[in-house]
Order: structure tokens, then sequence, then C-alpha cells
């Protein structure tokens, strides 16, 4: 799942910031709230500290001994990270070092204040409906996907890295190129938190 982050307004944000690895990333503001318009890309943590590299599928679903924080190419690729940035999983996520200093992944509330701002409404599944098209990049979608970037966030289909259904010991990539999926720092569990799709020929943020 993809990072993009958060902040409150501030009247002197700059229109890019930086990770500690020189990596740009646009700032769009939307409702009370600045946000990165282009998924993180980081292999290292604001402190410095590298994030593990993890290709191998059966050690990506069955990290919950090993608890190792890691990141992966989208569909297995390093050549997708410059338009999708990196897939980070849940411990990655859990070291609150993923963003640049003063930055933070969006909890739960930080995400509802984004559905809020573009006119969404809250259904009883936690889905904000009729905003999807508002997110989703003007590029990069299937042929006739309604996207319109009204927000300036520029979702992109960067799919997700997860348990196979068939063979749970592995994982696989899913919905590269159909489906987007971004982390929130809100726990529900020990292990898991939320996390938010943008899906094709949908238009909730789910």
């Amino acid at each position: 799942t993809s990072v993009e982050e958060t902040v409150e307004v501030d009247d002197n944000m700059p229109k890019s910031i930086t990770d500690i690895e020189g990596n740009s990333y646009p700032v769009v503001k939307i409702g009370t709230q600045y946000w990165m318009a282009a998924n993180l890309a980081t292999t290292r943590y604001n402190d410095g500290t590298p994030i593990t590299r993890m290709d191998d599928a059966e050690m990506w679903t069955n990290n919950g001994t090993t608890r190792t924080d890691a990141y992966c190419y989208p569909n297995g690729e390093s050549a997708n990270v410059e338009r999708y940035g990196l897939i980070y999983n849940y411990y990655a996520v859990a070291t609150n070092k993923l963003c640049p200093e003063g930055w933070h992944v969006p909890t739960v509330d930080d995400w509802n204040k984004l559905g809020s701002a573009l006119g969404g409404t809250l259904n009883d599944f936690d889905s904000w409906v009729g905003i999807a098209s508002k997110l989703k990049a003007t590029a990069g979608w299937p042929a006739g996907e309604k996207a319109t970037d009204e927000s300036g966030f520029g979702g992109l289909p960067g799919g997700a890295f997860r348990a196979d259904p068939n063979d749970t010991a592995t994982a696989k990539f899913y919905y590269a190129e159909t489906n987007g999926y971004w982390w929130s720092d809100s726990d529900f569990s020990g292990e898991m938190t939320y996390y938010y799709g943008l899906r094709t020929q949908g238009d909730n943020l789910d």
C-alpha cells in the first residue's frame, strides 16, 4: 500500500517538499490541510536509517513473526517507482519515521477531513461517496475512467502486494493500473491499520 502524507494548513507552506534522499513531492491544499500530491518513494527513514527492500512473496506475507519494516517496487518493477512511488508494509508505517520531518502518514481523521472538504458523503461502511473522480489523476487510469483530479491529489492506480487467496503463504501483486491504495496511521488492531482505496469505475474513497 502506498503513502501520501499530510499536515495542517500553514500559510507559509512551500509548493513542494523534499525527503531525506532528495526526492521532491508537490504539495496541494485540500480544505484545511496540505497533502503531498505524489506517493512517497524514499528508501530511508527521516533519521537516515535504511528501509529493508523485501521482494520475496513468502517473506512479505509471513512477516508477522519477524515484523520487518519493508518496502517493495510496485508490481515488482523498479521502473514503476517514478510514477507510483514505493509500496510499504504496515511495520514501516508504524515506525512513524517514513515522512519528512514535520509531516505524517494521514490518520482516519485526516482522511475524513479530506472527504468532507471535497463534498463527499460518509456512508455506513466508512466510505466517502462521490469523491473518487476528484482524487484520481487525469492520466494513468484505464480509458474512459472519470478522473478530474479537481483536488490536485493526483491519485494513481499503483496496485497492492498482498496475500494470494489461493496460497495464503505467499503474496501477489494485484490491481496494478486499475486500483490505488493508501495507508492511514490509525490502527484497528495491534498489527493492522486502516487504508483507503480508489478503484476503476468507482466513485468512492473506501
